[in-house]
């Protein structure tokens, strides 16, 4: 549906952008990114907005020219007509926006699983609604160094002529960030996002913008249970629980959780399900994943879950059992309403008289179409220390003699690169090298979910590929969880080259250059700088990183339109195509024996189940170096480089000037065309 309102006069902003500096309108810019956190900052100099359910889009309008681009820079233009056709009134030439596309309900708040339905239904949906709460460029000029309050007073300028039902500018309060965050979870808001006043905008994850969700609790009948994965033999336990709520008298199938175990609760819920197993299912008409490895039980028993959120198929989302209820039928258990509660519910006292005041702030920060969302709290502060907020048994113990690597330092370490490490690790089924007594020592791979997981890691169900077993796998997106590996001993972290929302799809491949003991490092750098240009006769631009060893990986994005087998078979014939010209320097099979003097061209990380060590990621050896991305031109230095987790101090710079900066906006694809000309 196109906007019929007439163009709107252009606004003479030149005083306001005479001090910004020139530039070309970027065709697309990676978005900032919010750190979570379990409570939000309550000093000054904060910013609060409350946290919209929707999609990340960027507006960009250049001239007549109008896009709305994803947060990965797909164009969605053609989705969202009605959109596109309030940021074509803009009063401006050229101007990009950061924003949130959501549905509202009639109570104000936002809901992704409306949304889903939305774009499901032909996505040309009249009630769709932009959040503008960021000004990325204006005119020809640079505003993203602008501290953030600046950069909203000059959006407010270009987007109050124009706001409607459509288009808004996302409102905020500057005062007490923790009882803002109890009322948005009283009026079941997402959460909030809390931005630092006087920072810049800047792509990619930081501190200076935080999120606090709000979760979800309430009572499940359990209709079913699933039994431990491999790697669990001889564990008397559970894999997940299967989950429902009555509806007229129907059970209906509401999802599983497989965490929040322990191994207490393992063996009780195990005891309790099996004397109440059946052969048919109790739920009404359950989806065909439901049934997959499910053991089906009499509806009698009823779990407490805490959720993060509904989906669109009205499953519960990233779910965790907290205990058994034995306070309530389970015919009484049916899909409530109530409210979410904060992570930390207890206010404190100052924070209670605050309340009535701060909940008419949060009504008027939201727009009026929005206001009866608002905000909640608690009375955990963020650490003020310079360690994570992760609890840590014996930080002292010493995790790596050669380099004198204690747990509580590769906490902080993990801490301190999250937010370079969290892209390419989050959102995927991960695999942990656990080393409990160090680097020395023996030490194993963990792929599922236990009990004995710190707290932060979630879990993704994925089928077994021969059995179709539904196998709960870790999977984690936040720092706390990522620092909380230490804990573990987790001393490397393996994810897949595919995402948890399309598993058999990768959207990474990985060429590892794995060399002989006898090469020096003047061999590998040729070897990789060898596939960087048969890639790029392809079409294709590539990566590099440091193994954390003596080889090299050479990492493609691709748009994730292979299927495992197909990406395999990509992967195999570019080596093969490598080896057979010249065979005296490489090998693509495994055999050690035939390895002296050459390199091998190892492809099999690129197969469904393979992992290849993360970015960032220590590695399980002595000394404990790092996988490190690597610009191009560091093939030129005349020695292997090498980083450490203890020398982080050393080269903590690195960290300001990414190599793979790019990597997240890199849309290619393998085509029939490419694999033609291998």
């Amino acid at each position: 549906q196109e906007s019929k309102a007439e163009p709107t006069p252009p606004l003479d902003l030149s005083k306001d952008l005479a001090r910004l500096p020139k530039e070309s309108q970027p065709a697309f810019l990676s978005p900032q990114l919010a750190q979570q956190a379990e409570s939000p900052p309550a000093n000054d100099g904060w910013l609060h907005e409350l946290k919209l359910d929707g999609y990340r889009m960027q507006g960009r309008k250049d001239g007549s020219k109008v896009q709305l681009l994803t947060r990965k820079g797909l164009d969605w233009t053609h989705r969202m007509p009605t959109i596109a056709a309030e940021i074509a009134r803009l009063p401006a030439d050229k101007a990009t926006l950061d924003g949130e596309v959501v549905v509202l309900r009639p109570d104000g708040n936002t809901s992704f699983a409306d949304l889903q339905a939305a774009f499901q239904n032909n996505a040309r949906n009249p009630h769709l609604t932009y959040f503008a709460f960021d000004l990325l460029h204006l005119n020809g000029h640079n505003p993203r160094n602008l501290p953030l309050r600046d950069r909203k007073a000059l959006l407010s300028e270009l987007v109050a002529p124009i706001a409607d039902d459509i288009l808004h500018i996302s409102d905020h309060i500057e005062t007490d960030g923790p009882t803002l965050f109890r009322n948005a979870c009283k009026m079941r808001a997402e959460g909030i996002i809390s931005k630092r006043a006087a920072a810049k905008y800047c792509e990619g994850r930081s501190s200076d913008w935080i999120k606090c969700k709000c979760l979800h609790e309430q009572e499940f009948v359990i209709g079913g249970y699933t039994l431990p994965g491999a790697g669990h033999t001889g564990m008397r336990g559970v894999g997940a629980l299967i989950l429902g709520y009555y509806k007229d008298k129907k059970l209906i199938y509401a999802g599983r959780t497989g965490t929040g175990f322990t191994q207490k609760t393992h063996k009780l819920l195990r005891d309790k399900l099996e004397p109440l197993e059946q052969s048919s299912t109790p739920f009404e008409k359950p989806p065909i994943e439901a049934r997959s490895g499910a053991h089906w039980v009499k509806p009698t028993l009823v779990a407490q879950v805490r959720f993060a959120n509904w989906t669109a198929d009205n499953l519960v989302r990233q779910a965790a059992f907290l205990g058994l209820r034995e306070d309530k039928p389970a015919a009484e258990v049916t899909r409530e309403t109530s409210a979410p509660t904060p992570r930390s519910s207890k206010p404190s006292a100052s924070s209670a008289a605050k309340e009535s005041s701060v909940t008419k702030a949060a009504t008027h920060a939201a727009h009026p179409i929005a206001a009866k969302r608002s905000a909640s709290t608690s009375n955990q502060q963020p650490s003020t220390s310079n360690h994570p907020p992760v609890r840590l048994t014996h930080p002292a113990k010493l995790l790596d003699v050669e380099s004198g690597l204690t747990k509580q330092a590769l906490a902080d370490y993990y801490w301190e690169v999250a937010a370079h490490m969290l892209p390419h690790i989050a959102g995927r089924p991960l695999s942990l090298v656990r080393c409990p007594e160090g680097s020395g020592k023996p030490c194993f791979f963990q792929k599922h979910v236990t009990s004995t997981l710190p707290p932060g890691i979630d879990s993704v169900d994925v089928p077994d590929k021969k059995t179709g077993a539904i196998e709960p796998y870790i999977t984690l997106s936040t720092p706390e969880a990522l620092a909380g590996l230490a804990q573990m001993g987790v001393l490397e972290v393996h994810p897949w080259g595919s995402r948890n929302d399309d598993l058999e799809h990768p959207d990474r491949l990985i060429f590892d250059l794995d060399p002989d003991e006898s090469l020096g490092w003047s061999a590998v750098t040729e070897a990789a700088s060898e596939v960087r240009a048969r890639l790029k006769k392809l079409g294709l631009t590539s990566f590099l990183k440091t193994t954390g060893g003596k080889g090299l990986h050479v990492v493609i994005p691709i748009k994730p339109t292979l299927d495992w087998p197909a990406a395999k078979d990509f992967a195999h014939r570019f080596v093969l195509a490598m080896e057979h010209a010249n065979t005296r320097l490489y090998l693509t099979k495994m055999t050690k024996s035939a390895r002296a003097g050459k390199i091998y061209l190892d492809y099999l990380r690129n197969e469904r189940g393979a992992t290849a060590v993360a970015p960032y990621s220590p590695r399980a050896r002595s000394g404990a170096a790092v996988s490190m991305p690597l610009a191009w031109s560091e093939l030129d230095a005349p020695e292997r480089p090498t980083f450490r987790v203890a020398d982080f101090a050393d080269w903590r710079a690195r960290l300001g000037k990414d190599p793979w900066k790019t990597i997240a906006t890199t849309h290619q694809t393998i085509t029939a065309k490419t694999l033609a000309a291998l």
